[in-house]
């Protein structure tokens, strides 16, 4: 009964009377005020935690897009090793990072008349993907030469009929192997014209290098090389056949390295023909590769 007589004197109250606290306008004041600091604290708050949302928000996006990106990752490095796994399994080659176009190639061989034109026309060839490599425009004068022998001809020296080849003519002995002087891409390996085996290096783009008068070749066309790979061997008879007999204690490379050693170049009786190239022209390779005395590596 003193429940509903209160319901229904509040029922009677105007709205200015509902807004007073019951002890009165003061008391009223003083809650005022309280609310509005209280109401002033809480906007504080509130917008502090909306900021702190704000940057979960983008934290968990970045999250999200590190997944996708692990992920793709993950997924190419799965696949890379099932091919090497398959590759090991089958014994064939690896996947190549980068294929010339073999029609092109073929037509350039049938057209060219000269390593000139040969290198010239490969060079205009765009590969499919380049390879990163180190800066060989950088690269100095600290470079040796592709094999183990002495520099005969330097770049634009004329032989003894006349005749002045843009390149460096190196003697050394047969089957001496030709390194690769430098990280590069095979552009080309195989015969050319009358210059026996040919490879061709791409050290970077814009850079070509000639390597001619070559025997049995080791890299494959399209292949990534190292420093120091043994790209082909020189022609030739085998180390062991050389002009001091082929005993069974001088046969082998140690050998062969230690007889062209003591016969001072005189067993050196193949040559090298190397050129560099830059934007399809010949350029001296003595800014990269040293030519003073015996080559040795």
């Amino acid at each position: 009964m003193q429940l509903t007589g209160l319901m229904l004197a509040l029922d009677r109250e105007t709205g200015a009377g509902l807004v007073l606290h019951p002890d009165g306008a003061l008391p009223s004041l003083r809650a005022g005020m309280v609310l509005a600091d209280v109401r002033a604290a809480l906007a504080v708050e509130t917008s502090a935690l909306a900021a702190r949302l704000a940057a979960l928000s983008d934290i968990r996006a970045e999250q999200a897009a590190a997944l996708s990106l692990l992920d793709a990752g993950l997924a190419s490095a799965q696949d890379a090793r099932v091919d090497l796994s398959e590759a090991a399994a089958e014994r064939r080659d690896l996947p190549t990072p980068y294929l010339s176009d073999p029609a092109e190639v073929a037509r350039l061989l049938t057209s060219a008349d000269t390593l000139d034109a040969f290198a010239a026309g490969l060079a205009e060839i765009a590969p499919a993907a380049a390879a990163a490599t180190p800066d060989f425009a950088a690269a100095g004068t600290a470079l040796p030469l592709p094999v183990r022998g002495t520099v005969l001809r330097r770049f634009g020296e004329a032989d003894a009929a006349g005749i002045a080849r843009p390149g460096l003519v190196v003697a050394t002995a047969p089957g001496a192997p030709v390194l690769a002087p430098w990280a590069a891409t095979v552009r080309y390996a195989g015969p050319l014209l009358d210059y026996a085996n040919v490879i061709v290096l791409e050290p970077q783009p814009g850079y070509l290098i000639a390597l001619a008068g070559l025997g049995d070749l080791y890299a494959a066309e399209g292949s990534v090389v190292a420093p120091g790979t043994v790209l082909a061997s020189m022609p030739g008879a085998e180390p062991g056949d050389g002009p001091e007999g082929g005993s069974a204690a001088r046969t082998g490379r140690a050998a062969y390295f230690g007889r062209s050693a003591a016969a001072g170049g005189a067993y050196w009786t193949e040559t090298l023909y190397m050129e560099v190239r830059n934007a399809g022209a010949p350029v001296d390779p003595a800014p990269w590769f040293e030519q003073a005395g015996d080559a040795t590596r």
